[in-house]
């Protein structure tokens, strides 16, 4: 897990489709009007989905609900 120092950054978190495409794509990072937060957004419809107050908060929900994490370009 990443420690979180700097409040200008993100990650794209995704759920895996069929034929190796994503069904779902979010964007993670810090809430750009209270920093001490961190939020995930569904970029597409331009809204919030999930704020938390730790980096290990929005972790655990998303992989709850079984999103994977971007690391580089992913191959199926």
């Amino acid at each position: 897990m990443n420690m979180i120092i700097d409040d200008k950054w993100f990650e794209v978190w995704f759920v895996p489709g069929v034929d190796g495409l994503p069904a779902y794509l979010v964007v993670v990072s810090p809430n750009p009007k209270q920093t001490s937060q961190i939020i995930v957004r569904d970029i597409s419809e331009n809204k919030e989905l999930f704020v938390g107050s730790s980096y290990e908060e929005v972790f655990n929900w998303l992989t709850e609900d079984e999103y994977e994490q971007v690391q580089s370009r992913v191959f199926y």
